[in-house]
């Protein structure tokens, strides 16, 4: 077994470094958090969906980096499995507990709701929704032992934008996931926290167009003449977003601090326009929709 790296900065004195759990790391924010937290005292389960992810992974030679491999949240199985070894893990290294989750994993696609794949959001709820509180539930007894806390990456805040339902439909429900276990878990000061991401660089905005050329193909051209324009607007204007958005690492720098912090907060926002959507998400929802409706229709 690899010797674990003793890092400055962790916030007691014990000689083991804290474990996490970080989903969704075969590229973006994912890796980049997974690749962070373990170069600053934590000893990283860095899950990815395919061999060939966990290979890349292995390749950095980091020796707090274990990549968990297969997880696609989606598949139940996987979650049980993943688990399993995740526990197993923590047995061999003689260490108490899981001390964290960071719920990251998730993707979408941009679509209009008439011609979204159905299939595409039932698997976009599972990842973020029904595979995530899966895994908190098989995980919790060890997050217990190290009296630990749950971290979700999410949006700025719970508002609708066109053509972005399958990422947001779902966010809405993490976002609720999030708050419950926060209220849930409070009798044994077990934190909930939400990192609220606004505009962050990463390979979304690419990956998106791709599947949005894919679907494409598959749309009656009467009803794709209809969304042609404002699809393309939308695109648009999220590869402006994530051009000015932030450095992935100022999102593990963030989620260092949540994971080291006493007293954390309940939400941390960091990103382009983060703000901002969070304070539109306190309007009342029919202003909200109304003003998007009136400037969709322009």
């Amino acid at each position: 077994m690899k010797a674990i790296q003793k890092h400055a900065g962790l916030d007691d004195s014990s000689l083991q470094p804290k474990a996490v759990l970080v989903t969704g790391c075969s590229s973006g924010i994912g890796k980049e958090m997974a690749c962070y937290l373990s170069r600053h005292g934590f000893l990283v389960f860095a899950t990815v969906r395919t061999p060939e992810d966990a290979q890349a992974l292995r390749d950095l030679n980091e020796p707090n980096l274990v990549p968990i491999s297969p997880l696609d949240l989606s598949r139940l199985n996987e979650v049980q499995l993943a688990s399993e070894t995740v526990i197993a893990e923590l047995r061999s290294r003689g260490l108490n507990g899981l001390y964290a989750i960071v719920n990251n994993a998730g993707g979408g696609v941009t679509a209009p709701l008439e011609l979204l794949d159905i299939s595409l959001l039932e698997k976009e709820l599972m990842v973020r929704v029904v595979g995530a509180a899966r895994l908190v539930q098989l995980l919790l007894p060890e997050i217990r032992k190290a009296t630990g806390r749950l971290l979700w990456i999410t949006t700025p805040g719970r508002i609708p934008l066109a053509y972005k339902s399958s990422i947001h439909v779902a966010e809405f429900a993490a976002q609720g996931l999030a708050r419950t276990f926060r209220i849930e878990l409070a009798t044994w000061k077990i934190p909930s926290i939400m990192i609220a991401c606004g505009g962050v660089r990463s390979n979304a905005v690419g990956r998106m167009d791709r599947q949005l050329a894919s679907s494409i193909q598959s749309w009656p051209k009467d009803q794709l003449a209809l969304y042609a324009e404002p699809l393309q607007e939308v695109q648009e204007r999220s590869k402006t977003i994530i051009q000015k958005g932030a450095d992935p690492q100022i999102v593990a720098e963030v989620v260092e601090r949540a994971l080291k912090a006493h007293r954390p907060r309940p939400i941390y926002r960091i990103g382009f326009s983060a703000d901002l959507m969070a304070l539109l998400g306190l309007l009342p929802g029919t202003w909200f929709d109304g003003l998007f409706s009136f400037m969709a229709s322009r």
